[in-house]
This record gives C-alpha cells, structure tokens and sequence, in this order.
C-alpha cells in the first residue's frame, strides 16, 4: 500500500483557512523567481500574519515557539554545534537539557521542522538527542549573525562591499527593486535596523534600558 505524502505548506493553511487560493496561487508564482520559503512569501504578501504562522507551525509540528529577540546562547551550548553545520542548516542552538530520565537532549531553533536532515546532522555532529522549537525566520537570521558573525561565503562578501560603497540614492533604488520583487520586506528592514540602533544605544549608555 503506498504511504500518502506529506502535505506541503500551503496545503495545511489552505484546510484550516489561514490563506485562501488566491493567495497561495501568487505566494506560488512568486517562489518560482525568488529564492525565498513559502511561508515569507505568504507573509510579504501579507497572506498571513508571522504571528498565525507561527502559531500555526507550533501547533501543527508540536513543537514550542522560542522568541529569539534578545537571546544570547551559553558558549557550552553554542560549542555543541560547529558554526558551519547551525549556519549551513540555519539551525541554533539554545540549551541543552537535561530531563530526569535518558539522556541529555539539545534544543534548537529552526524555522523549517519538516527539515528532518538538518535534524539528523544536529544530533550526529553533537552526539545529542535533538528537539526542536519553532522560531521567527528574520530572528533566526539575526540570532545566527549575532552568534557566529557575518555569512563568510565570497559571493556574499564581494556584494557586502558593493553595496558599503553605495550613495543612499542608489541604495534605495536597490532597494524598491528587491521590495517590488517581493525579495525584501523593508518595513520590516527599517524595524530592525531601529531595533539594532536603540539596543547599540542601551549598550552605549551601561545597558540601563
């Protein structure tokens, strides 16, 4: 007898009405251009909130959401995780537990529980049980930078300088380009940015805020 697969995504928003087919129908066409996950898609195209996303994918994959704004992991957790494998499968991570009976088991963040390799190479690089929690995909990306530095790879690197040496005219035109494209969301841009400077501000003045 064959085993039905997994239902996709947008499938399981579509059933329990979070997104109509409308909206999926576009989320769809545009992944075919952008190099994005369905779920921000859905988000960009304000489908659905980040919020009901989350607690949809929390709900569904029975797996807690962890809020990663702020979230500095302990350097012993950290090093149970090589840098390469938590950004290669944007896996952080978080703590390492230790329950009552069994072994001890490392939990980590992940915007994408249907990925069950990223999972395995968790737990066979670190040697750990892994259970996972539901995270924000752009506090991910922010954890990981805030964690293990900057994407090293030479293409990223060579568009870092590119983009330094921009006049902010020529930025912003980038910018509306990569927005109309449904490649950035720079409402949400501008809110980090804000939220990196006032947290570089309580720093500057002794973390008093």
């Amino acid at each position: 007898m064959q085993e039905d697969k997994p239902k996709r995504l947008g499938e399981l928003l579509l059933e329990r009405g979070l997104i109509n087919e409308e909206q999926l129908d576009r989320a769809l066409e545009l992944q075919q251009t952008a190099n994005a996950r369905l779920g921000s898609l859905l988000i960009n195209i304000k489908a659905i909130s980040e919020e009901d996303l989350l607690n949809f994918l929390a709900l569904y994959f029975d797996c807690q959401f962890f809020d990663l704004r702020g979230f500095h992991a302990a350097a012993d957790v950290l090093a149970a995780l090589p840098p390469d494998t938590a950004k290669k499968y944007r896996i952080l991570p978080l703590e390492i537990s230790a329950p009552e009976q069994g072994a001890a088991e490392l939990i980590v963040g992940t915007n994408d529980q249907t990925n069950l390799d990223a999972l395995y190479q968790a737990s066979r690089v670190s040697g750990y049980n892994v259970q996972c929690r539901v995270v924000s995909d752009h506090e991910l990306a922010a954890a990981l930078l805030r964690h293990y530095g900057p994407d090293a790879r030479p293409e990223i690197m060579g568009l870092a300088e590119q983009l330094r040496g921009l006049e902010a005219e020529a930025l912003a035109e980038l910018l509306g380009m990569l927005a109309e494209k449904q490649l950035v969301n720079v409402e949400e841009l501008l809110r980090r940015l804000q939220a990196d400077k006032a947290d570089s501000a309580g720093e500057d003045r002794g973390g008093l805020i």
